[in-house]
C-alpha cells in the first residue's frame, strides 16, 4: 500500500499533498485543507489501483476450495499445495473464524489428529517424544 499524506509547511500559504511515486518524493500544493483531503483521496486511489480493499462477501470455505482447485490446475506439488494450506490456516487462526483444532483438521482433510501427527515428520525429537505422549487414542 503507498501512502499519501497532508501537511502544512511553515510561513507556506495553502497545503501540501506528499507521495511516493517511482521511489521519488512527490509534492503538490492546495489552497484549503479540504481540497487537499479530496485531491489526497484521489492520489491514493491511483497509486494503489493493484490493491483490492472491498470487502470480499463469500464465504470461506468456498474460497478456500476455489483456491485449492486452482492451484491443483496450475500444477503445484503436493508439498507446495499443504504450504498453502498452512498459510490459509494461520490467516483463519488470526480472523477466529474457528477453533484451531476444528480448523487443522478441515484445512489440511484429516480425518483424524493421528493423521496430522504422521505428516508432521520434520519435527525435532524431543518434540517427536511430547507429541508421542499424547493420549490421541483417548480423544477419538
Amino acid at each position: 500500500m503507498r501512502k499519501v499524506w497532508i501537511y502544512k509547511r511553515k510561513n507556506i500559504n495553502g497545503w501540501w499533498i506528499g507521495w511516493y511515486e517511482s521511489n521519488q518524493r512527490r509534492a503538490k500544493a492546495l489552497p484549503t485543507k479540504a481540497h487537499a483531503e479530496h485531491y489526497r483521496q484521489i492520489k491514493y486511489t491511483q497509486l494503489n489501483s493493484d490493491v483490492f480493499t472491498g470487502i470480499v462477501v463469500a464465504e470461506w470455505l468456498q474460497m478456500t476450495e476455489e483456491y485449492y482447485k486452482n492451484k491443483t490446475v496450475e500444477g503445484l506439488t503436493e508439498s507446495s499445495i499443504y504450504e498453502i494450506s498452512l498459510t490459509l490456516r494461520n490467516f483463519l487462526r488470526l480472523t477466529n473464524i474457528i477453533s484451531s483444532k476444528q480448523l487443522t483438521q478441515r484445512l489440511l482433510e484429516h480425518s483424524s489428529p493421528i493423521l496430522t501427527q504422521k505428516i508432521y515428520t520434520n519435527v525435532d525429537p524431543l518434540l517427536r517424544q511430547s507429541i508421542n505422549k499424547l493420549p490421541i487414542e483417548q480423544w477419538l
